[in-house]
């Protein structure tokens, strides 16, 4: 017999209470889980390996205009050899959970171009990250590694194997880099990608024609080339194809007047070289984090408008 209304309600709250039961469970037993306390303030001093180091880089004149980091201290106590390292030029921006790594601000106008260097270049400006970090995995400030809490599962810990999976990932990879594919900018001129950032405000008129010119008078340069979503992506700090990469294209990107926006630079830099990088995800809506990364903190700069 089908289920009476009344009944299938009944069900679908048991089943959620079970859901709760079971969460509640696992949360209070995290004791099992916690990784020994660091006593340094800096824990990557500490020579302990670390299979992966999550960073951020947060520049701004204020903390009122910036991105606010997610809390990440559950993830800190509860998923061992790991590391959050947030780069900010903001001493008091709220950063619970973190490693807080300041870095003086050298500019008044470019806290955007400060904010790429150690998203694409913590091996060579984070202290300790070269030495200890198996893969760094840079993810905007705003988002935190998604959790899944499943009724069926007894563990929280179900993202970090894909975290973990993507960290042998780079480290096969020979260009130690992994990315996701943009698939909706398949097939678009550059051209167009660049006047769609006008368009959204998301960079300058000067600085889209000055990057267009750039581009044209690349020998190997072409109207379309694969785009890639640099919001969260992972690399190898340590394989010596992408600290090529990586050098040639912020020595470009801070000396060629063009766009704020690391994207269309960056996937012309990958053409260049020749990199497909590995796929990191494919499920989800990949923009918003896929099955990796969920909104946790607070997006800044007016949803990223700049213009």
């Amino acid at each position: 017999r089908p289920l009476r209304p009344i009944n299938l309600v009944f069900l679908l709250l048991g089943l959620a209470a079970f859901q709760w039961w079971i969460w509640t469970l696992v949360s209070s037993s995290s004791s099992s889980l916690l990784c020994p306390v660091e006593n340094d303030s800096h824990p990557l001093n500490n020579n302990k390996p670390r299979d992966i180091c999550f960073v951020t880089c947060i520049f701004g004149k204020d903390i009122q205009e910036v991105d606010q980091p997610a809390n990440v201290e559950w993830y800190s106590k509860n998923w061992c050899n790991v590391q959050f390292l947030l780069v900010t030029n903001l001493p008091t921006l709220s950063s619970p959970g973190w490693d807080k790594r300041i870095f003086s601000s050298t500019s008044n106008d470019n806290y955007i171009v400060e904010s790429r260097q150690a998203k694409f270049l913590a091996w060579k400006v984070l202290p300790g990250v070269a030495e200890q970090c198996q893969a760094v995995v840079y993810f905007d400030g705003y988002l935190k590694p998604k959790i899944r809490h499943r009724f069926w599962e007894l563990s929280t810990t179900t993202t970090l194997t894909k975290f973990q999976t993507i960290v042998r990932q780079v480290q096969n990879h020979p260009w130690g880099l992994s990315q996701v594919k943009q698939k909706y900018f398949n097939g678009l001129s550059m051209t167009t990608i660049l006047n769609n950032l006008v368009r959204d405000r998301k960079d300058t008129v000067e600085h889209v024609n000055a990057t267009i010119t750039w581009l044209k008078r690349q020998d190997d340069y072409e109207e379309v080339m694969t785009y890639y979503l640099n919001k969260y992506f992972a690399y190898d700090p340590n394989n010596a194809n992408y600290r090529k990469l990586s050098s040639w294209f912020w020595e470009q990107y801070t000396t060629y007047s063009g766009l704020w926006r690391d994207q269309p630079l960056w996937a012309y830099t990958l053409h260049h070289f020749n990199c497909t990088p590995a796929i990191m995800t494919s499920t989800g809506t990949i923009t918003k984090g896929g099955d990796l990364f969920e909104t946790g903190g607070r997006m800044g700069w007016d949803n990223h408008v700049y213009v």
